[in-house]
């Protein structure tokens, strides 16, 4: 019934796999800022209006959790680029 989900894992050259790493690392960093600056002013700027936790809170929320979310998706796609090895040259899958 409960079942270990499969992750995506996508070999690729050493240099590459590094490359796309710090690129996801960057993009992670920049919503994890972001996300911080919006809950510790508590204050969301969109389309040029402020919205506050206490004015729209619906709005606010989601926003942050949405970008809660963006930080999580490429801090995990950091883990998804692993290096080729000689032994990966035979999976088909990669």
């Amino acid at each position: 019934m409960f079942h270990k989900p499969k992750l995506m894992k996508m070999y690729v050259e050493r240099q590459t796999a590094y490359m796309l790493r710090a690129v996801f690392i960057m993009i992670g960093i920049y919503f994890a800022i972001d996300l911080y600056q919006v809950i510790s002013a508590q204050v969301l700027y969109q389309n040029g209006e402020a919205k506050t936790s206490t004015t729209s809170p619906v709005l606010y929320w989601t926003a942050v959790v949405y970008k809660a979310a963006l930080m999580c998706v490429n801090f995990y796609f950091v883990t998804v680029f692993r290096v080729k090895t000689d032994s990966d040259k035979d999976n088909p899958r990669s």
